[in-house]
């Protein structure tokens, strides 16, 4: 007996405190707000429906965006309470939602939601969604996923924003095999956000390297951009370990820089950039990447064995390498389980055409 009401006390003492409070209006609803009218404010109330005093202690907003004022004062059984909360929509358009939490002296607490949907100035939309897609704006052109091992499946995306007054059906697209799209809505009206998810598949792009994979957003009504999904594959460097079975390639690079000359103007260049296999298992060139156009690569069609080398040739077209100075990055990605990706810089200065 003398247990059992131990244990009632024990879960009476530590029961949470009930609320005395009665809401009058509680969660609040901005709607449709143009950043350029600036903050806006909104307001809750409850009535101290208890019989002891009650006091608001504080009024915490979920962030910055959000400032709070309260009565202060203590409140009598039957008064009222107002909390007032200024939204700022500046840099802030698309829809938003909010919570602003207030302690009470009983020890209570509550949480008031706020919502809203901010249209975004010229200045503000050309900042955050510089992109445009007909009636959308998008948030980025280019999606970097940077070095991806192959196997992984990382994933990105792209918000579109939507400046049509009316309901909208925007849609993505490619053709790409690897990429997965989903989208977080099918319907966009005024200044809504849909954000668009992009999953790479380095299995089924087929390549090592630099990959780059466009991807069309469309506004449904023809206005479209084109936004790039970029990274480097590179191997599973655990993979190659076991596929290899203790027999390693080394991949060591003659030299690291390939020099072009000086004030070349007009053709094609041709050299060779030379790699030594001075590991104990075959050496193979998987992929190579160079972000200039003007090269292009043969690489060697037989792997290299323990102790000999191969050549990886390559060609330039002068025309298109930029004017003056430069130091273009050659990237080759080899099956070298301790080093797969090896850079040689390719470097010279063209001269003038005439």
């Amino acid at each position: 007996m003398a247990a059992l009401m131990a244990g009632a006390a024990l879960s009476a003492f530590s029961a949470s405190p009930v609320s005395s409070v009665r809401w009058l209006e509680k969660d609040y609803d901005f709607g449709l707000m143009k950043e350029v009218a600036g903050p806006k404010t909104g307001q809750s109330r409850f009535v101290n429906a208890g019989r002891d005093t009650l006091s608001i202690t504080d009024v915490r907003p979920s962030c910055g965006c959000t400032s709070a004022v309260f009565t202060e004062t203590p409140l009598a059984p039957g008064d009222t309470a107002v909390i007032r909360y200024t939204y700022d929509p500046a840099m802030r358009p698309g829809k938003f939602a909010k919570h602003v939490r207030v302690n009470l002296s009983d020890g209570t607490h509550a949480s008031i939601a706020i919502k809203g949907n901010v249209l975004g100035t010229p200045e503000s939309l050309s900042t955050l969604y510089p992109v445009e897609a007909g009636m959308l704006r998008l948030s980025d052109a280019v999606l970097g996923l940077g070095d991806v091992t192959w196997g992984r499946a990382p994933m990105t995306f792209v918000n579109a924003y939507s400046l049509s007054p009316d309901t909208i059906a925007p849609t993505a697209r490619t053709d790409v095999k690897g990429l997965t799209l989903k989208q977080s809505d099918r319907k966009a009206g005024p200044g809504d956000i849909v954000t668009f998810s992009i999953n790479f598949d380095s299995r089924a792009v087929g390549r090592y390297g630099d990959v780059e994979m466009p991807v069309t957003v469309s506004d449904g009504a023809g206005g479209e951009a084109t936004v790039s999904v970029r990274a480097f594959v590179t191997p599973d460097t655990e993979y190659l370990l076991m596929k290899q079975n203790g027999r390693n390639p080394g991949a060591d690079l003659a030299t690291d820089v390939i020099e072009l000359g000086e004030g070349i103007t007009g053709g094609t260049l041709r050299r060779e950039i030379t790699l030594r296999n001075s590991g104990d298992g075959p050496l193979e060139i998987l992929g190579v990447s160079c972000p200039s156009e003007a090269f292009t690569f043969r690489t060697p069609a037989k792997p290299a064995r323990p102790g000999r080398g191969m050549t990886l040739k390559m060609e330039v077209d002068v025309s298109r390498l930029p004017s003056g100075p430069f130091r273009i990055p050659v990237k080759i990605v080899t099956n070298d389980p301790a080093r797969p990706v090896l850079t040689v810089s390719a470097a010279g200065i063209r001269g003038n055409d005439k």
